[in-house]
């Protein structure tokens, strides 16, 4: 079965409901993992 959406996790929702009540006012840094494919050549993308 294709989920339409996935829950967000508690982070997730902890800085949703922050920015409904501080609209404007604050921004949030989140981190991103990223794994590069062993196929690039990392010294040309650097």
């Amino acid at each position: 079965m294709i989920k339409k959406y996935s829950p967000l996790s508690q982070t997730q929702l902890g800085i949703y409901l922050e920015c409904l009540q501080m609209k404007n006012k604050f921004a949030y840094n989140t981190h991103v993992l990223v794994t590069i494919d062993k196929s690039i050549d990392m010294e040309q993308l650097a």
